[in-house]
C-alpha cells in the first residue's frame, strides 16, 4: 500500500489479498494503519459503500468462476466430466 492509495485502492486491494489467502498486515505496520484509516472514510462516503461492494462481489465472482473452470477441467482430464 504506501503509495498514497485512495481508500477504494486501499480496501480492495487488501480484500484481494485476503481473497487469495495472505495474512493481513501486522498491526504495528504502516499499512495497517492506512488501511484502518481506509475503512475509516468508508463511513463518510456512502457511494464509496456501493463501489466496494461491487468491487466485492465482481472478485468473489471471478475467483468462484476460475474455480470452477479449474474443476471441470480436472473432471474432464480424468474422464469423469463431459467433453466440451
Amino acid at each position: 500500500m504506501n503509495q498514497q492509495n485512495t481508500p477504494f485502492e486501499t480496501i480492495t486491494s487488501a480484500l484481494a489479498r485476503a481473497l487469495a489467502g495472505e495474512p493481513m498486515p501486522s498491526f504495528a505496520t504502516v499499512d495497517f494503519r492506512e488501511l484502518v484509516s481506509a475503512v475509516t472514510a468508508v463511513s463518510c462516503d456512502h457511494f464509496l459503500h456501493e463501489r466496494i461492494g461491487r468491487e466485492a462481489l465482481s472478485m468473489l465472482l471471478g475467483a468462484a468462476l476460475s474455480s470452477m473452470r479449474t474443476e471441470r477441467t480436472l473432471a474432464v482430464m480424468r474422464g469423469n466430466g463431459e467433453q466440451p
